[in-house]
């Protein structure tokens, strides 16, 4: 691939990720300019695909005047478009824009509110999360042969560590990765063209996937032949031009040579279970719920084109957004929210939740002690949206810290595989409060052993003791227990604290350190020995999220 390429051919770029990385995409630029800002396809690809690879980016031909972005979700198996991958995602995106408006002038900028999403497989998954979770600015929306998520296509259910599991801890576990599935969010969707693309004779991803999407997005709407279904009898999971062919590019062509936002439904939903992860729909989002990880939702009726009434469920407080405004999108001046009207301004604006009425509030921002979307978690949140430094602490005995020091290696390493994360290690006593301040912090040792634990022991949800936890009252002594929860780092940064009541225990606690957006583990977990070989059924003694104010949330969590 060239690195100076001429209009419609691809071409290699690279970017700083979230955590400073150096990470790469490709872009095919349009076969002519258009004028008022190019729209675009992103477009996502499957697991152990190489995007400079040239049967991938080569499957898609340049488009009349849409640029085409192929990230790369940092690695050709990666993060499957969840957490790390999706940001990955919207860096090279925010890149190709900076790229498209100043290096070349025949090339005309993209336009971000004008996206067709697209991608197979792995990259179909990806697809149905960008559509679900950014459905604002989808033009329209085409996975071929994607999942729906990870307990339906694994499937979690057949594990045998779920024998006699209490449901309701199953419940919680399964909470940690539920914003990562596309059914969920199917509600943001409605309205929005799509078509969805499969062999018939996969193998790999079964069809019904794809089928049972359709039909969710047809309700969502209230016609049942709102998303065009194509399935190709006799094909497998991936073939020549499954996606791109005719099919394929005339629908390509219908909302990419002329392409308009899709008007909002009269009456539409805004759901999400986690605001880390989750855009506008109709320039509202959702910035925090009420009871954390169950599900939240605004159900808006467009009385006219300014005034809207909005009925909420489990949810705390909205921002309405006020730029890039929506071409052929109306922004409502009056929000009738659950019987009480708020006037909106038009600038940004943040509406909260004060018992049973709704009033205009500041930035959350602007509050230190409140739970912003960016530390919404769960646990492995920490990976996503900030540099990544490991503090290994240095007054634990000799053994610990060797094993400290082992595994902040080990998993640095385990980053840099999977993700090309860059990784820093550092001792406790090293670190100043300037560099610790521009970071995702883990604290490798409780306060017995880490110099930075201590300092930030005031912000723990989570009590440490000498060798004994506290949650919420509830004091853990047993010797082996392992503990790993998240906390407020400085500003919008997050920490989060590896450790244990003894030496056991803090390595057991590694055992379920994050490295894949899969892992069921919520903001906080506690296990003992019988983690070893009993896992969920037995193993785990405390787990759950924290509410608004970083305090454990007894509606949302699970005390042995």
């Amino acid at each position: 691939i060239p690195c100076h390429p001429k209009l419609s051919q691809a071409f290699v770029y690279t970017f700083l990720d979230a955590d400073n990385s150096v990470q790469y995409a490709v872009a095919t630029p349009p076969k002519v300019g258009r004028r008022g800002g190019a729209p675009v396809l992103l477009t996502f690809h499957g697991a152990d695909v190489v995007t400079d690879s040239g049967p991938w980016f080569g499957a898609y031909k340049a488009q009349e005047t849409a640029w085409i972005i192929f990230p790369t979700n940092r690695r050709k198996l990666g993060y499957d478009w969840e957490g790390p991958g999706r940001i990955n995602a919207e860096f090279a995106l925010q890149e190709a824009i900076h790229i498209s408006g100043t290096w070349n002038k025949t090339w005309h900028t993209i336009d971000p509110t004008l996206i067709v999403y697209a991608g197979h497989s792995m990259g179909g998954h990806g697809c149905l999360l960008f559509s679900t979770h950014y459905p604002d600015r989808a033009v329209a929306t085409a996975p071929a042969a994607g999942w729906i998520s990870w307990p339906l296509y694994v499937p979690m259910f057949l594990r045998v560590g779920r024998s006699e599991a209490d449901p309701v801890l199953t419940a919680l576990l399964e909470a940690a990765i539920a914003e990562n599935g596309a059914d969920i969010y199917a509600p943001n969707v409605a309205g929005v063209p799509a078509i969805v693309r499969m062999g018939g004779n996969d193998r790999t991803v079964p069809p019904w996937n794809l089928f049972r999407t359709a039909r969710k997005w047809n309700e969502w709407i209230n016609d049942r032949n709102w998303t065009q279904i194509s399935e190709v009898p006799h094909k497998p999971h991936w073939w020549n031009k499954v996606v791109d062919g005719p099919v394929m590019q005339k629908f390509f062509d219908a909302h990419l040579l002329d392409p308009k936002l899709p008007p909002l439904p009269k009456q539409f939903v805004v759901t999400t279970i986690n605001p880390a992860s989750s855009g506008p729909r109709g320039y509202l989002r959702i910035q925090q719920l009420t009871i954390p990880y169950r599900i939240g939702n605004l159900h808006v009726d467009q009385v006219s084109s300014t005034q809207w009434t909005v009925k909420t469920h489990n949810v705390a407080r909205v921002r309405v957004e006020g730029k890039p405004l929506l071409v052929g999108r109306a922004r409502p001046t009056v929000l009738v929210m659950d019987g009480t009207t708020v006037l909106v301004p038009a600038d940004t604006f943040d509406i909260c939740k004060l018992q049973h009425t709704w009033v205009a509030c500041s930035s959350i921002h602007n509050n230190p002690n409140t739970r912003m979307p960016e530390q919404y978690g769960p646990l492995r949140q920490f990976m996503e949206g900030s540099p990544l430094l490991f503090v290994v602490g240095s007054l634990g005995n000799a053994d610990f810290q060797k094993a400290a020091l082992d595994f902040a290696i080990w998993a640095a390493n385990n980053y840099y595989m999977t993700g090309k994360y860059s990784v820093q290690i550092i001792k406790d006593s090293d670190l100043t409060v300037a560099t610790a301040k521009q970071y995702n912090l883990v604290l490798f040792g409780g306060p017995n052993e880490n110099q930075w634990s201590q300092k930030l022991q005031r912000n723990f949800p989570i009590g440490v003791g000498h060798a004994s936890f506290n949650v919420s009252g509830s004091v853990y002594t047993d010797a082996g227990l392992g503990a790993m929860f998240l906390l407020p780092g400085f500003g919008t940064h997050l920490a989060a604290v590896v450790c244990g009541t003894d030496l056991a225990g803090f390595v057991r606690a590694t055992s379920f350190f994050p490295t894949h957006t899969a892992q069921t583990v919520p903001d906080f977990m506690i296990v003992n020995e019988q983690w070893d070989w009993g896992g969920e059924n037995y193993g785990i003694v405390a787990t759950g999220f924290y509410g608004n104010d970083w305090q454990v949330s007894a509606l949302a969590s699970w005390l042995l």
